[in-house]
């Protein structure tokens, strides 16, 4: 499959495209704009059954120096030019009068509402092989055994949320460690994963951090691209097929590790913004309401987990809650009012409170087979 892109140089006003750093989802997850490769398949809106359809991408181009806006709901955003066209609703008391209208960014009012996703789900993710080390190979007189899991479970789901937020791999060292303390609830559920998941029973505890010795674990771990330290970590574009149960057990651990909850709202934070992105995206597909990411700053000398920072951190977090169950046997019509697609199982709808310019640079045009819809930030847009 060809990944190159097309260079255009604009000629006309009104051109659309989006920010290389929009994620568009395909069949195998949500991936960077800029990682896309011709042939992929893509996750549409089909507006006559209302529902997801995959369409194959066939050109990607990429302008420079067009002007970038930021179009903002109450929990989405997404950046492109004024010439990108969105899928609108079309409110109607006609019976037969169209649903939907597709609009430019550029005729985008405040107040509009355009069509985002709000479920996704697959099934388990089955793992490519890794190569095992094995007692007896070269230079290896002593190994932790350890059972690697096929495919994904919900345990196993919580244990990488755990991993994600507080957890960290040296494969040359064989080494995978959390910096959990004593007596916490995270460490108390990690050593019970340990177990259940993988049937580990050797590992080393200190006050503050938990150890394992394993290079086959370490090496399975790397193998699920999470990303690594922890200004990088992120969620791989598999985590977003799963099944609905195998994300909130994702989740579940995520807050384990550095989540808090007010209330009924769930608050998560991280110094990686990359993971902050995709999590609210990961949300997004579950029906949760998120809001944007928050950005802030400790100062140097701060205690995290017992130690003081030796310089300023700036870090993120994100609030997320889910969705009320509305009873649409009685209150459909009233429902309707706020979200057009309250009965939908794919989308629903959600009206646009901002819209501002942010800066002049690159963005990418993708071009599918019949001019076909795609899912970018996990809103609905035009090719």
């Amino acid at each position: 499959m060809c990944s190159k892109f097309s260079d255009r140089v604009p000629n006309s006003l009104g051109l659309s495209g989006l920010s290389p750093t929009t994620y568009i989802l395909t069949k195998l997850g949500f991936k960077p704009a800029i990682d896309l490769k011709i042939g992929e398949l893509l996750y549409g809106f089909d507006g006559g059954r209302e529902t997801l359809v995959l369409t194959k991408l066939k050109e990607i181009i990429r302008y420079n120096i067009r002007a970038i806006y930021k179009v903002r709901t109450l929990h989405h955003l997404i950046m492109g030019a004024s010439g990108h066209e969105f899928l609108t609703v079309k409110r109607s008391r006609k019976k037969d009068a169209e649903k939907f209208l597709s609009k430019k960014l550029k005729e985008l009012k405040i107040g509009d509402e355009i069509i985002v996703l709000k479920n996704l789900e697959g099934k388990s993710y089955s793992f490519s092989k890794i190569k095992i080390v094995r007692k007896g190979d070269y230079k290896v007189h002593r190994i932790n055994p350890i059972t690697l899991p096929s495919k994904t479970n919900a345990k196993l789901m919580e244990f990488l949320g755990l991993f994600v937020g507080d957890g960290w791999i040296r494969v040359h060292k064989a080494e995978t460690g959390f910096s959990l303390p004593a007596e916490s609830k995270a460490r108390v559920r990690l050593l019970y994963l340990l177990k259940e998941v993988f049937d580990i029973t050797n590992f080393t505890l200190t006050q503050n951090d938990v150890y394992i010795y394993s290079v086959n674990l370490a090496r399975f771990i790397k193998s699920l691209n999470f990303g690594h330290g922890a200004k990088n970590k992120k969620v791989p574009p598999w985590v977003f097929t799963l099944p609905l149960e195998e994300k909130e057990a994702f989740v579940k651990g995520l807050m384990l590790s550095d989540g808090y909850t007010i209330g009924k709202s769930n608050r998560y934070v991280s110094a990686s913004f990359e993971l902050l992105k995709t999590l609210r995206l990961l949300l997004q597909t579950m029906n949760y309401r998120v809001g944007k990411i928050h950005v802030q700053t400790k100062e140097k000398g701060t205690y995290v987990v017992s130690r003081p920072l030796l310089k300023d951190s700036i870090y993120g977090y994100i609030c997320f809650s889910k969705r009320k169950r509305v009873n649409l046997e009685k209150y459909l019509h009233q429902a309707k009012q706020r979200d057009y697609l309250v009965d939908n199982r794919f989308f629903s709808s959600e009206k646009i409170t901002s819209i501002e310019f942010v800066k002049k640079g690159v963005v990418i045009d993708l071009k599918l087979e019949g001019g076909r819809s795609y899912i970018a930030d996990g809103i609905v847009v035009y090719s």
